[in-house]
């Protein structure tokens, strides 16, 4: 029998030293990993965009009730409409179940007459969202809308 040198091998055999597996083995290792972290990171920034969209459907929501009517916007001031001062706000709170959101809605009246209705509202929208163990997101939507005339 023949001593056989470490890095030599009978003829006829074939295959892969235990380091050689070893080094493999690490080295798809280090691929998983890498990947699962890529993974991870791109659910969580797929989750901020649905969750932007869903406040931002709902914004365009609150914001195309109060340009379909004009005076139930002003009617939210609780004074007569030519008793509105310019730049006088007008605060709301609602919150919508299914983006688990709260929304502050600021109106803020835009009037060059005194004797007048306002001509426009800016609308600005501060959404508050919980995202359960993540920090909550603050989102603001601004909009000016203007009587119709």
């Amino acid at each position: 029998m023949a001593i056989l040198n470490s890095k030599q091998r009978p003829a006829g055999e074939q295959g892969f030293t235990i380091i050689e597996n070893l080094v493999a083995i690490t080295l798809v290792s280090i691929a998983l990993v890498g990947s699962t972290a890529l993974f991870s990171s791109s659910y969580q920034h797929n989750a901020t965009r649905r969750t932007y969209g869903a406040l931002a459907a709902d914004a365009r929501l609150i914001i195309d009730a109060y340009r379909s009517n004009y005076n139930s916007l002003l009617d939210e001031f609780g004074v007569n409409y030519i008793d509105i001062a310019n730049g006088q706000q007008a605060t709301i709170s609602q919150s919508s179940a299914q983006s688990r959101s709260l929304y502050t809605i600021v109106l803020t009246a835009q009037k060059t007459k005194a004797d007048s209705i306002p001509e426009a509202v800016t609308v600005t929208i501060q959404a508050a969202q919980r995202r359960g163990k993540l920090a909550d997101g603050q989102y603001t939507f601004e909009t000016i809308i203007a009587q119709a005339g």
